[in-house]
């Protein structure tokens, strides 16, 4: 009685020989996933065939055995394939802490961090909805879907709402750790394929007048060199935040001007080497540049030298803040809405075009088409050079 209300509560009976007059067959039961109802199933397989029935009980047995060690994962209507590819399959939380750590074997800080927290937002997301257990396979697009719909309600680091750029991002790098699962075959491939990016508008951003980028610069001089360094190399060498924050002060060379940024410093994964016009090669003289130990992180932790940690993200951009905040309670600037760090590189790029040719200033920028620097050309409303021509057209 027991035996029978316990197959009562399964969704299948195990699997049992039945020898007949005519013929022995294994007869078991299993729900059908379409209707859900539990319907009988016969084997036969070869043991009809069999004439020695010492032979054929064994093989009677062994059949039984592979049958109900099936059944709990759907058989007949989940195939034997289909089954054995399953259990050889790594769980959908698995899969990404895997991927995830092999994105992150990388000496670039600002990567490994991206793919450390996106990941971990994606395994949040994944707890909540109780999909961890899921095989890998089984996460289809429409959950990738769901996934990047949850992404853009989360708030910004502001609290706002997400931009669109930001979330082109997640959806990047969390393309990018399904992408290493297709590499290694887990996985035929991503769901985050075909998952368009949002629009991107122009930017917030807008660079700095001469009279603001000459103030700006003063007061960090005096108050705060490493900010005004860091500002400096942008406007100069046309370095992005994450090269600059990887410098360490021994890839400054100052005989030959230049500054050494090492594949694994770039952005783009390319060597390069900014040049370091005079007035650079001038303020690196300065005792609070030539003290630091070569091996140390020029812009450190805490804002100062550091051995092992590089300043956050944050850091220019806040203490910037606090340089545009005092001007302004001077009333020496006005609005300031839309100056960052990142501006100065907008504002060196503008003008050294007007200075220099398009290659000279291409290169500097480690960028590898021309395309790429004019999006960080600025020009001014009024083309001064249209504005002073002479010409008459009936001339």
């Amino acid at each position: 009685m027991a035996q029978r209300k316990h197959a009562e509560r399964l969704p299948y009976i195990p699997a049992r020989l039945a020898e007949k007059r005519d013929r022995w067959e294994i007869v078991y039961y299993q729900t059908d996933p379409a209707t859900g109802i539990r319907a009988r199933h016969r084997e036969t397989g070869d043991l009809n065939r069999v004439r020695d029935m010492k032979e054929r009980r064994r093989q009677a047995a062994v059949l039984v055995a592979r049958i109900n060690k099936l059944l709990p994962d759907g058989y007949p209507y989940n195939s034997e394939e289909q089954i054995a590819r399953r259990n050889n399959t790594l769980t959908l939380r698995d899969a990404v802490e895997m991927a995830v750590a092999i994105k992150c074997k990388t000496d670039k800080v600002e990567t490994w961090k991206d793919y450390k927290s996106i990941g971990g937002v994606f395994l949040q997301w994944v707890d909540a909805r109780k999909i961890g257990q899921w095989p890998v396979t089984e996460f289809t697009r429409r959950q990738a879907i769901e996934f990047m719909d949850y992404v853009a309600t989360r708030p910004g680091r502001d609290g706002v709402a997400m931009s669109n750029r930001t979330w082109n991002n997640y959806k990047i790098k969390i393309s990018t750790i399904f992408g290493e699962l297709v590499r290694r075959e887990h996985i035929p491939e991503s769901p985050f394929r075909g998952i368009q990016k949002k629009p991107v508008f122009g930017k917030s951003r807008r660079k700095c007048t001469a009279e603001e980028r000459a103030l700006i610069a003063a007061w960090l001089w005096q108050h705060n060199y490493f900010t005004f360094l860091f500002i400096t190399l942008e406007y100069y060498c046309l370095l992005r935040g994450t090269e600059l924050r990887r410098l360490r002060a021994g890839d400054f060379d100052l005989q030959r001007g230049v500054i050494l940024l090492a594949a694994s410093k770039s952005k783009t994964n390319r060597e390069r080497y900014p040049t370091m016009p005079a007035f650079v090669r001038e303020i690196l003289r300065d005792t609070r540049f030539t003290r630091i130990p070569t091996n140390y992180f020029v812009f450190g932790e805490g804002g100062q030298p550091h051995p092992r940690r590089a300043w956050g993200r944050g850091y220019a951009r806040y203490h910037l803040s606090k340089c545009l905040e005092a001007l302004q309670a001077e009333g020496r600037l006005g609005d300031v809405s839309g100056i960052s760090p990142y501006s100065f590189k907008d504002t060196g790029i503008t003008e050294w075009l007007r200075l220099l040719p398009l290659v000279d200033v291409m290169q500097q920028a480690g960028h590898t088409s021309p395309a790429t620097t004019m999006i960080y050309n600025q020009p001014d409303l009024v083309n001064r050079g249209f504005q002073e021509i002479k010409k008459n057209i009936f001339e």
